[in-house]
């Protein structure tokens, strides 16, 4: 079996048919997406459409969190039909599932925190073992950093991040600031790459490869943390 993952998309409809399109000519069969699948500047009704009729599974992310805010406090400018306003109060901050014998779970930045991302040069082997111990599952599929990485445990288990799949206007080229929910801030230099990509998670062989829109995939740290 072979998953389709995509996040922080940020309202780039384009670009997720492009990736779905791709993925399903890759094998992929079932589609997940890490969060922040829409944009509080951007609008959310035809992404959403599209992702309700694929069936694509969703997480949510901080942008889901704050477009509903906006909405609330009056902030948001632009129409926001009530299937779509439905589909993204309903959607969860979490799924789990298991796929051929292997529990996969599916968070925005880590479990428990839609804010506090991982990056691949932090994760060690014991912080690889906590994660999945903490998730409760065997594969673990974040986002929210737009670095896409995958890093295995020496004993079994994977931590992947597909990586972002939106594009200018709707991610930022270049550095970008991310600060956590604790207000720590981290600059990151985003690869080239980095903005149009998403994961194919093979199981049960717990393979994860990211690939960018044209097709072509791109080396990830598959040979464990250290």
């Amino acid at each position: 079996m072979k998953l389709g993952v995509y996040s922080d998309v940020h309202g780039d409809v384009e670009a997720l048919r492009v990736a779905h399109r791709l993925a399903e000519g890759l094998g992929c069969s079932v589609h997940v997406c890490c969060g922040d699948l829409v944009d509080k500047a951007q609008p959310a009704d035809e992404i959403t459409a599209f992702v309700m009729e694929k069936r694509l599974s969703c997480v949510r992310g901080n942008h889901e969190r704050w477009l509903l805010a906006a909405v609330r406090d009056g902030r948001y400018r632009y129409p926001l039909p009530r299937t779509t306003k439905v589909f993204l109060e309903t959607t969860p901050a979490s799924l789990i599932q298991d796929l051929d014998g292997i529990r996969v779970a599916v968070h925005h930045a880590r479990p428990g925190s839609d804010m506090d991302g991982l990056f691949e040069d932090d994760l060690s082997v014991a912080d690889v073992r906590g994660l999945l111990a903490e998730a409760e599952c065997d594969v673990l599929l974040v986002g929210h950093t737009h670095q896409a990485f995958a890093v295995s445990h020496p004993g079994g288990g994977l931590v992947g991040n597909p990586g972002a799949l939106g594009g200018p206007p709707f991610v930022q080229v270049g550095s970008v600031a991310l600060i956590s929910s604790t207000g720590e801030s981290r600059v990151l230099a985003r690869p080239e790459s980095a903005a149009g990509t998403f994961g194919v998670l093979e199981l049960p062989e717990c393979r994860f490869q990211v690939c960018d829109l044209t097709g072509r995939t791109l080396p990830t740290n598959t040979l464990g943390a250290t």
